[in-house]
């Protein structure tokens, strides 16, 4: 087995174990985030890890809106966000509620991004002029 060494900034040295560090991070599958929502138990977990219970349903949603604008979710997670919309619409349960309101703050959060950037670009323009 070969030992690597690797100096940080603060010159303290990091060991690393084994011969082939690629092919072990290869292998593993890459590092999922709290909004990287694939099921209905990720929506969940993530409305239970932000949610307080003291707030009004306007201040959970400006507070999804906010997370999804600063970390926009891939393209893998709207369509499952859609897809997951679709199946628990209307049945008027948590998952319902869940899905729909974490389905319509990223549309938000993406019609907000793009209001702005042509707010950006027509001042861009009018100040070339």
């Amino acid at each position: 087995m070969l030992y690597m060494a690797a100096i940080t900034a603060a010159g303290i040295p990091v060991y690393f174990v084994g011969v082939n560090i690629y092919g072990f991070f290869k292998k593993n599958k890459p590092t999922k985030t709290i909004i990287d929502i694939e099921t209905i138990e990720d929506a969940e977990y993530f409305m239970k890890k932000i949610v307080r219970p003291d707030e009004s349903a306007d201040e959970i949603f400006e507070k999804i809106v906010k997370i999804f604008s600063t970390f926009f979710p891939c393209e893998k997670t709207l369509q499952q966000l859609s897809i997951m919309q679709q199946k628990y619409e209307k049945t008027g349960g948590r998952q319902d509620y869940i899905i729909t309101t974490l389905h319509l703050a990223t549309i938000t959060a993406i019609n907000d991004f793009e209001e702005q950037k042509n707010n950006s670009e027509r001042l861009l323009s009018t100040s070339v002029m």
